[in-house]
């Protein structure tokens, strides 16, 4: 993966690293630097992503995923990719695995205690242009942010097909108000990955260059099973739980059921980028739709209709938590 993908990867690193360009109150001023200052604000932004995501989740992870990641770094490694002047590592593509997740996390923290304090202060250091501006501004304009949800998807099944098969689609649309989720970022969500591990089924998923599960989200295994999901605007969560990353990745890997892939995505659930899920089985043709909140969730089941998702709970008490 690393080595076959190297070049899309490095780009894809850069891209992650340079997203903090975008963000509204140094967009401006990111334009008027020069390149040696553009480079330390981009480089200081990542080595924050890195941090954070290592102290959050890497110890969350199997060793099984962790290898495979740091396959991924090797094979980076040994195509001569680097990132700010030196070669991609480990870190990198683990915190590529989990940016969608921590900014998911970081755009729901109190102003007051907010993490990204201490890096706003590192960047004034960094970049005198922007110390004029207040932190406590610059943490109102991250966490005012529109949500941008504009996925869709739909699963179909018995008489609502044409000849009673099972019938499964998602589209995933970037844009709206996420300053972080643009078409520079989703447009890389290019490759079909296809994945036969050592221990699991063989599991085929659309995905960023880099990553070890989809992200956006779509699967297929080769046990018959299918799973997408289309994200709600970010709730309560917790640092405790597994990331997303881990439960839809296992769900997948291990899953030889709905019911199987239902536990695997509602095991140990931190919150964390929390959804409509669609689930099919083509070797019963049953599907079913799964509304996952932090503290609730709710599941229908049919072998005759269909489920549709784009970013809308149906069950109460998964709207309400959502909306708190």
């Amino acid at each position: 993966h690393g080595y076959l993908l190297s070049a899309e990867i490095v780009d894809m690193l850069n891209r992650w690293s340079n997203i903090i360009h975008n963000y509204p109150i140094i967009k401006t001023i990111s334009k008027r630097l020069s390149d040696v200052k553009f480079e330390k604000m981009s480089t200081t932004w990542w080595n924050f992503c890195t941090a954070q995501c290592y102290r959050r989740y890497w110890d969350k992870f199997p060793d099984e995923y962790q290898q495979e990641i740091k396959g991924i770094a090797k094979g980076v490694a040994a195509r001569g990719g680097k990132l700010h002047g030196r070669n991609v590592n480990y870190q990198d593509i683990f915190t590529m695995n989990e940016m969608y997740e921590l900014l998911s996390k970081l755009t729901t923290i109190p102003k007051g205690i907010h993490p990204l304090r201490t890096f706003f202060q590192q960047l004034q250091q960094v970049t005198p242009e922007i110390s004029h501006e207040n932190v406590s501004q610059l943490l109102e304009t991250f966490l005012q942010q529109s949500p941008a949800h504009h996925c869709n998807g739909f699963v179909a099944t018995g008489n609502a097909t044409s000849q009673g098969q099972l019938v499964f689609s998602q589209s995933t649309i970037c844009g709206g108000g996420m300053w972080w989720w643009v078409y520079y970022i989703s447009l890389r969500w290019n490759v079909i990955l296809d994945i036969q591990p050592n221990k699991g089924h063989r599991i085929i998923m659309p995905t960023s260059p880099g990553l070890i599960w989809s992200d956006e989200d779509y699967y297929q295994n080769d046990n018959g099973l299918v799973l997408l999901e289309t994200t709600v605007p970010q709730g309560p969560f917790d640092n405790k739980g597994l990331p997303l990353s881990i439960r839809a990745r296992t769900a997948m890997q291990y899953g030889n059921s709905i019911d199987d892939m239902l536990f695997s995505l509602r095991y140990r659930n931190d919150g964390c980028m929390n959804a409509v899920w669609l689930l099919g089985d083509t070797k019963t043709g049953e599907i079913a739709r799964l509304d996952l909140g932090y503290r609730h969730s709710a599941v229908w089941r049919t072998f005759n209709g269909f489920y549709w998702s784009a970013n809308n709970p149906r069950d109460f008490r998964v709207r309400v938590e959502r909306a708190n």
